[in-house]
């Protein structure tokens, strides 16, 4: 005589993680996404300067994969249970139809993983929390039942019923099959599973959210580093070569493609205001503002005396802009999204940038400081220095080793201005590698 068996009690705690990740909140959980339509490319005209500005950083990768710790037959047993009561179907058919408590938001990303993980990716997160409650043994005869004819079956008819698959929803079984079932239910493998259930429910949710966390960021960063090698690319044109189309790549995630479209916008406001200022430089003939025909004459310092002062109020307002830019950019961020580790990622990338700028405004200062002292030196040494065919003759030695000196000196913060240039190129490249 063979008759249906009623819903096992250890099934359904095998399913409780699963049901419990699944109708809990994302990362993006409080995530207030405006409806602004996400453009496909935008153009960057002039010479499009790679900046780093408020580029996402991926999230810091763990210290050490937990899965990597584990003793190997015991990783190896867990790994062939979790497989034979078909732990990554469930657990992608959660991902792929989030419960009614996830917002649009968190059900698009859901979707994303359950479309892209593979089943070994999701078991090796699940195995460490497991390895705490289960042991090999228990893990060994949990594995053994469930690939037993009986055993299969029922968890085929669970997955059928879960409508992770299709398949018969109420097998039947043999007396000596449900036998075989109750044996196993009482059994103190299955009692330490099932035992365990509450703790391993409220530990696979923490590492659930802290995959999925990650998994949005190294998302991101993906397409930073995409838009990054663009910008690259757009920094090595020539003059009179075509505008550059910068293309946002699509994840499939709306607020991520709405963070990069913002990250986008924001690097190209960046590179005008960076374009605007090398123009003010070339009006203002900086090549020429220490050069020997003005220094020897008073009209010549006097020419360089302006161009100076317009360099310094072109310099604070390139550095004005830059602020009022970064500040816009971060408050549209937020109002995209109010989550913690997003906005997070984002930060750290503006810090990359805020330190930059720092950095960059303490060398300007400190080159347009040397700048005024060589003019003013100059002014003060009226007659005691002549031009030569094109050179600068010093009448006292002590002026000639004055005036190398504050060469040195300028040359010096020269230098440090090309190596600031080039940690700005590297400092975007960096915070937009993704993170295993």
């Amino acid at each position: 005589m063979t008759r249906p068996f009623p819903t096992l009690i250890l099934s359904a705690a095998l399913l409780t993680p699963a049901l419990a990740i699944a109708q809990t909140a994302a990362p993006v959980a409080d995530a207030h996404v405006a409806d602004a339509h996400v453009a496909d490319a935008h153009v960057a005209d002039a010479h499009v300067a790679v900046t780093g500005a408020g580029v996402p950083a991926a999230a810091p990768a763990p210290a050490a994969d937990a899965y990597s710790k584990l003793a190997p037959e015991h990783a190896a047993a867990l790994h062939r249970m979790l497989d034979a009561i078909g732990m990554p179907v469930i657990m992608r058919y959660y991902m792929m139809h989030p419960g009614p408590a996830a917002v649009q938001e968190q059900a698009q990303l859901l979707r994303h993983m359950g479309s892209h993980v593979s089943a070994d990716d999701i078991t090796r997160k699940q195995i460490p929390v497991y390895a705490k409650y289960v042991s090999r043994h228990a893990a060994d005869t949990i594995a053994a039942y469930f690939r037993s004819d009986a055993g299969r079956r029922q968890m085929l008819a669970g997955l059928a019923k879960l409508g992770a698959t299709e398949g018969n929803k109420n097998p039947l079984f043999t007396q000596a099959e449900l036998a075989q079932i109750k044996r196993f239910e009482a059994s103190p493998e299955a009692h330490e599973m099932s035992d365990a259930t509450s703790k391993i429910n409220t530990d696979m949710l923490a590492v659930f959210l802290q995959w999925s966390n990650q998994y949005y960021l190294n998302l991101l960063a993906e397409s930073a580093r995409n838009v990054t090698s663009q910008f690259i690319t757009a920094a090595q044109r020539k003059d009179g070569d075509p505008a550059v189309v910068i293309t946002v790549p699509r994840t499939g995630l709306p607020l991520l493609d709405k963070m990069m479209l913002a990250m986008t916008d924001h690097s190209i406001e960046v590179e005008r205001a960076d374009q605007q200022f090398k123009n003010d430089m070339k009006r203002q003939t900086v090549d020429h503002l220490l050069s020997p025909e003005r220094l020897s004459s008073k009209e010549g310092i006097a020419q360089s005396d302006e161009a100076l002062r317009q360099i310094d109020l072109a310099t604070q307002n390139y550095l004005h802009t830059l602020d009022q830019q970064q500040e816009s950019y971060r408050q549209r961020l937020i109002g995209l999204s109010d989550s913690k580790p997003i906005i997070a990622g984002f930060e750290r990338g503006l810090s990359h940038a805020f330190d930059w700028q720092l950095r960059f405004a303490e060398n300007q200062r400190g080159l347009l400081d040397l700048y005024k002292r060589l003019l003013d030196f100059a002014e003060s040494r009226q007659g005691l220095i002549t031009l030569d065919n094109g050179k600068l003759l010093f009448k006292n030695d002590d002026d000639l080793q004055a005036y190398r000196s504050l060469n040195e000196q300028i040359h010096q913060y020269i230098v440090q201005e090309g190596q600031l240039s080039i940690q700005r190129q590297q400092s975007m490249l960096q915070v937009s590698k993704p993170q295993n």
